[in-house]
């Protein structure tokens, strides 16, 4: 089945406004498994945003170590949408076919520490909350305690700096 469909032309259609168009390509896409994922990692260029989301998306269930530095790099993206997607992506090793090897550390504390969306911050500082001790994590949340407003982001802050001094 798959040597017939043209996955490049496929992922394209991610693009659609219309939800029914991009879930029923989302599927057949899915059916391709590992062979799709070239044709992901290619359109993650496409100037649309769903696109770019959904080829996140899909690599969270498929993505291997190619797959890395894309993904890191779409934690930049101009859409929240796509970064919310990447950061995910990033760290959820359940419904990949093996864990990525992966430092993510500086990556989430860069996203804590400068992601304009506070809903991103906040996802990233909950995703800090369970690592292992960490020398690089305790002064960027004093950082971010020293200057952040938001009391929602200070909490998180405040509950990762205490997980870290206390393991």
């Amino acid at each position: 089945m798959s040597a017939t469909i043209d996955y490049n032309k496929l992922v394209i259609q991610l693009a659609s406004s219309d939800w029914q168009v991009r879930d029923a390509t989302r599927k057949i896409l899915e059916q391709g498994g590992k062979a799709t994922l070239s044709a992901m990692k290619q359109a993650y260029a496409h100037p649309n945003w769903r696109v770019r989301r959904e080829c996140l998306a899909f690599m969270d269930h498929f993505a291997d170590q190619t797959c890395v530095k894309l993904m890191a790099k779409a934690l930049k993206d101009p859409n929240e949408s796509v970064r919310r997607s990447a950061l995910h992506s990033l760290h959820c090793d359940r419904c990949k076919p093996a864990p990525l090897t992966f430092d993510m550390v500086p990556e989430l504390l860069d996203v804590a520490q400068h992601d304009r969306s506070p809903r991103i911050r906040r996802n990233a500082l909950g995703l800090l909350q369970n690592k292992k001790p960490d020398a690089r994590i305790v002064p960027v949340m004093q950082a971010i305690l020293a200057v952040e407003k938001d009391e929602r982001l200070r909490t998180h802050a405040q509950i990762v700096l205490e997980r870290q001094r206390a393991r």
